[in-house]
């Protein structure tokens, strides 16, 4: 009989990336993107060649979040200073924040400006703090950004040797990989294709990440309301302002449109609409995607 709530785990055998080293004129180097992966491991290169754009590979967990485990990260140098994977403590979404760092050969208080949800202490000396999202100055910044993971096995390559990953900041990417995986179902066994392709945005171009293929399960429900959730994920990221958010007719559309199809009949429900009134359409719509894992 397993033991229940064992979670099995496998190594990490190599990192896959979309980035690799540039170099100026001058010869300084500086992080340039791709749409090839990128891999030091010697296995994968004879089995794939150089520069690929898919991989074949498999998933080696049922829950997707397993497989794609997304969250908000800051790091200052080589330390994790705040984290969120979207958990609640007391209530409240929240983040686990260092309590202090060393800086300039003195210790500088990371909570100064938080509220702190716990007087526990969790893990390396890090304290639960009300998570503001968006609203925190710290993202708004630019200093914390989303962060995905996503362990995989690569088909001609021996499961017992271990996963590779491939670590994605991309708002894009985590978009499409969280509406693939929303919809496919059980992926163990399945496999699938993982592919980069470059997008362009004005005069910028970066590399987005697929996942495509296996047996997604499609319904008259799921497909509608994946579609929905990451229009309403899209226009929040859209919007930078908290301050004028709320009233955002981009932000109400969509949000209307997912809770017309993961709330039927909600308009007509009085307190339904009292509640969203009271937290406000961002926070309301913020806590629909966390309830579907986005």
């Amino acid at each position: 009989m397993a033991i229940p709530g064992l979670r099995p785990s496998f190594e990490v055998r190599g990192k896959v990336r979309v980035g690799e080293k540039g170099r100026t004129a001058g010869g300084k180097e500086y992080p340039k993107s791709t749409d090839y992966f990128v891999f030091d491991d010697a296995e994968l290169l004879a089995l794939v060649g150089e520069k690929p754009k898919e991989l074949t590979v498999m998933l080696p967990f049922e829950r997707p979040e397993d497989n794609f485990s997304t969250g908000l990260e800051q790091w200052q140098g080589a330390m994790l200073v705040c984290y969120t994977k979207g958990e609640q403590v007391a209530g409240r979404n929240a983040a686990f924040r260092r309590a202090t760092m060393k800086k300039g050969g003195r210790e500088v208080n990371l909570l100064e400006g938080f509220e702190t949800l716990s007087d526990r202490v969790i893990g390396n000396e890090r304290r639960a703090v009300a998570c503001l999202d968006r609203d925190c100055p710290i993202m708004q910044k630019g200093d914390c950004k989303p962060m995905g993971r996503l362990q995989f096995f690569v088909k001609g390559i021996s499961p017992s040797k271990g996963v590779f990953q491939i670590d994605t900041k991309s708002w894009n990417s985590i978009e499409k990989i969280e509406a693939f995986l929303s919809v496919l179902g059980d992926p163990r066994g399945q496999e699938l294709t993982l592919r980069v392709e470059m997008w362009s945005k004005g005069t910028s171009k970066f590399p987005v990440i697929h996942l495509e293929g296996g047996n997604v399960v499609v319904t008259d429900e799921t497909v509608p309301l994946a579609d929905a959730l990451v229009q309403l994920h899209k226009a929040l990221a859209a919007e930078d302002d908290p301050a004028v958010a709320d009233a955002m007719p981009g932000i109400r559309i969509a949000f209307a449109a997912a809770l017309d199809i993961s709330n039927p009949g909600w308009r007509e429900n009085e307190a339904f609409v009292a509640r969203i009134k009271e937290v406000g359409v961002v926070e309301a719509a913020k806590g629909l995607l966390a309830r579907h894992n986005l």
